[in-house]
């Protein structure tokens, strides 16, 4: 259906004749107010260069960009399929506007230092572009649809922007700092905006038992007072630190509208300085001007926030440490205190503790499905060895939908259960921008339980030997009986009910062993009966709790078994429970407590599948002991399996 749309619109496209100068055509018609012309044009390109030589990467950004501005919703799908065709550009002569697209999409980036991608970008421009391709499908939150809301939401992110944050051109978006932030996490939460002040009521009872107002000293301070414009932006539960707080202002030093590092960066440098040259020559002051007009702003930004508070706080106590010093003094200036050197180490800390706060935030923040509901995502990974002993991973997934659903058929007062579907999809990155395809799957709706949330679950089994990758996890649950268009105002359709995601960092894995052992085992549980014509047929219990109306399930592996003159390996395993340190007395109602079993196989690598009997197990926490016995080698390995048998109903 989205194909035979996007057909239909290419025939109503007025066709150009291709020119290789596409971009500039239609950006000339973009200036001039045909927007519709402009993207026709652009469209055409798409249609006809299929050659990566020809391709022009400027086309896809700018026709996202003008779509966003104007929200064309019809062809957001479109705009998509555009920038991912751009970004696989390979022409020489392009190249240059690659590292372009590269850093206009810096905040996928942000885990790198943005020197080293703009480094990187310029020494292989195709094989950034390349990677950011595939980061931005990896953080796409429907990767079962055309449209890449979060792509969409960062061009409407920059349209905004290049908007309203004009007072100078500090980025890669001609536009002031606030646009970085902005285009990271949106809309901040507060935010605070003015211009400086300076009280001098105030500022004379404050210094008049230290300096005597009527002298030069005071008029330096007006000297270096400049009523600078400033915002403060604060940012609300994205750090697990704190609250963020970023500043931004007129830089006395650059003499534009900037990142505000600290409070002092308001006031020139040399307004700090000690030393005072007069009529009677040099001399040192015990408080500089710039100590006095920096307290004068921060009892300014005094309620905005405790970061300014604290400081304000730690200046005047030191100006009240001052004027006690000069009573001691008798009035005498010959003591050095409040200079830039004292300030310097008070700021650089509270400066310390802000950039503590944003590192622990989130890379980048969406808000456009702030109305979609979230579903709880978990995972957890297994690691085997293939034939060839190199790492094998199962990567389990469980979405927890069931209390949407059963909200959602309430409202809808639904009794068509399958009109939900589930999918999930699991993709893979490196620090190394080495990014996979992503896998897919729809698991079954799961089964309902008085005491216990039965996952749905997906297996997604992947063959690497590499480490720090890190593993996306997504969920979308959709009603198929409700529309597919976009929400007003909004960028998901009306069809997706919730969504949700996780990640985590594999930094270490384990080489293939010498020795005979127990890689992983997966332990579960079976809502009716087991597929055993799956490679895992049963659910995986992430938390290795298994529900007390099914018998224990597990997946095993046992490498480097010894071959006998036939070419078979031949193993004895050996299953029990246990509670605590003992062994079973535990399993009361049943005396059973081990079983034993033989496996056979023509590889030094023997997996399988196994049941235990748990029904009619008094619920509680134990231990499996899993123990292998190599009939042709005498070795033997154990590995030890914590579990909780718990109710149900």
């Amino acid at each position: 259906m989205l194909l035979f749309k996007f057909l239909l619109f290419l025939l109503l496209v007025q066709n150009y004749p291709a020119t290789g100068k596409e971009y500039e055509s239609g950006l000339e018609r973009y200036e001039n107010g045909q927007i519709s012309e402009a993207l026709d044009i652009w469209l055409g390109a798409f249609n006809t260069y299929k050659d990566t030589d020809d391709i022009d990467p400027r086309i896809g950004w700018k026709f996202g960009e003008v779509v966003a501005e104007h929200t064309m919703t019809r062809l957001y799908e479109v705009a998509t399929m555009i920038y991912y065709w751009s970004l696989t550009a390979e022409g020489k002569e392009v190249q240059p506007f690659l590292t372009e697209a590269v850093l206009q999409s810096q905040v996928v980036f942000d885990s790198f230092d943005i020197n080293k991608v703009e480094k990187r970008s310029r020494r292989d421009p195709v094989g950034m572009a390349g990677d950011l391709l595939m980061q931005w499908k990896q953080m796409d939150p429907t990767p079962g649809t055309v449209i890449n809301e979060r792509l969409i939401e960062h061009w409407q992110r920059v349209v905004h922007a290049k908007k309203h944050f004009n007072k100078a051109k500090n980025t890669i978006y001609g536009t002031d700092d606030r646009a970085l932030l902005y285009v990271r996490f949106g809309k901040p939460d507060v935010i605070h905006s003015g211009t400086l002040e300076l009280n001098e009521a105030i500022i004379k009872s404050e210094i008049s038992d230290i300096i005597d107002v009527s002298n030069t000293f005071y008029k330096k301070i007006i000297k270096n007072f400049y009523p600078a414009d400033y915002e403060i932006w604060i940012y609300e539960g994205l750090s697990t630190r704190g609250r963020i707080v970023e500043l931004f202002g007129d830089n006395a030093s650059t003499l534009r509208f900037e990142r505000i590092n600290q409070v002092k960066d308001f006031i020139p440098a040399y307004a700090f300085n000690l030393t005072e040259i007069g009529s009677g020559g040099a001399r040192k002051r015990m408080i500089s001007p710039g100590f006095i007009l920096m307290h004068n702003y921060l009892r300014q930004f005094f309620t905005y926030d405790v970061v300014f508070e604290d400081l304000f706080r730690t200046l005047n106590y030191r100006m009240m440490e001052i004027e006690s010093k000069n009573h001691q003094l008798g009035g005498s200036m010959n003591r050095i205190d409040g200079g830039q050197g004292w300030l310097n180490a008070v700021t650089y800390e509270k400066v310390g503790e802000m950039n503590q706060i944003i590192s622990a935030a989130p890379l980048q923040h969406s808000t456009a499905d702030s109305s979609i509901k979230d579903i709880e995502v978990a995972s957890r990974t297994y690691q085997f060895f293939s034939e060839n002993g190199s790492p094998s991973y199962y990567h389990i997934m469980n979405s927890y939908p069931i209390p949407y659903i059963a909200d959602f058929m309430s409202k809808d007062k639904a009794e068509d259960l399958s009109r939900y579907k589930i999918r999930h999809t699991f993709s893979v990155g490196s620090e190394k921008n080495m990014i996979f395809e992503p896998h897919m799957d729809e698991p079954a709706i799961p089964m309902v339980s008085k005491l216990m949330e039965h996952p749905a679950q997906s297996i997604f089994k992947l063959n690497t030997g590499n480490a720090d990758l890190t593993y996306s996890f997504r969920v979308e649950l959709t009603d198929i009986k409700r529309s597919n268009r976009l929400r007003e105002n909004e960028l998901f359709p009306q069809s997706l009910l919730g969504h949700g995601f996780t990640e985590v960092t594999v930094d270490k894995i384990d080489d293939m062993p010498t020795d005979m052992m127990i890689p992983d085992i997966m332990i579960g549980y079976v809502g009716s009966e087991p597929d055993w014509e799956q490679d895992v047929p049963f659910i995986v219990a992430l938390d290795n709790k298994i529900p007390g109306f099914s018998n224990m399930y597990m997946h095993f592996q046992v490498v480097n078994t010894t071959l006998n003159d036939d070419g078979m390996s031949d193993l004895q395993i050996e299953l029990s429970v246990r509670e605590g340190k003992k062994l079973l007395g535990l399993f009361r109602k049943k005396a059973q407590n081990s079983i034993r079993t033989s496996y056979q196989a023509s590889s030094r690598i023997v997996s399988g599948n196994l049941e235990f009997d748990l029904q009619d197990r008094e619920t509680g926490e134990y231990e499996l002991v899993f123990t292998v016995y190599d009939l042709n080698s005498g070795e033997e390995a154990t590995k030890v399996i914590p579990f909780e048998i718990i109710k149900t109903e």
